[in-house]
């Protein structure tokens, strides 16, 4: 279990970086940036286990660990205090970009092509919820943007 004060031990923390205070090994000398470049988002290492950098930047903080931290704006990389949040899990996933395999350009809007007409959707609580069909994908869009805003508030993410 990391703490807090073993934390403030070993880092500092300067704009969204964790700065070692200690030497761990040659590749690690004190005063280098902690981290390293993951899949998603950056690792530190502590007592030989990983961790999100994001998540122990944030016990360097405010000394506990909420469920979920939430990236404001959706850049996993962008690990300053300032654009991090406790979210529940449901609130982190509002908060996400349009998908890769999206077709239509557009974040909760797709092509039915039973209907022939674009198809707006949004997800809250793990629950698919439909909003209309539309001529127009860019109608369908702003059906899925004032819903989003209604639904999801502060964790509403657009594009």
């Amino acid at each position: 279990m990391i703490t807090q004060q073993l934390v403030k031990e070993l880092f500092d923390y300067d704009n969204g970086n964790l700065i070692r205070k200690k030497s761990i090994q040659s590749r690690s000398p004190q005063g280098s940036v902690a981290g390293c470049k993951a899949k998603y988002g950056y690792h530190v290492s502590i007592n030989y286990k990983r961790y999100k950098l994001h998540r122990i930047i944030w016990l360097w903080h405010f000394g506990f660990l909420p469920n979920e931290i939430d990236h404001i704006d959706g850049n996993p990389c962008n690990n300053k205090i300032e654009n991090l949040r406790p979210a529940s899990r449901n609130e982190n996933m509002r908060n996400t970009k349009m998908p890769i395999t999206n077709k239509s350009g557009y974040k909760g809007v797709s092509w039915s092509k039973a209907a022939k007409k674009w198809i707006a959707n949004i997800t809250v609580n793990n629950k698919k919820i439909y909003l209309g069909l539309f001529d127009c994908k860019i109608k369908a869009y702003e059906s899925y943007c004032d819903a989003s805003k209604k639904l999801h508030g502060q964790f509403s993410r657009i594009a």
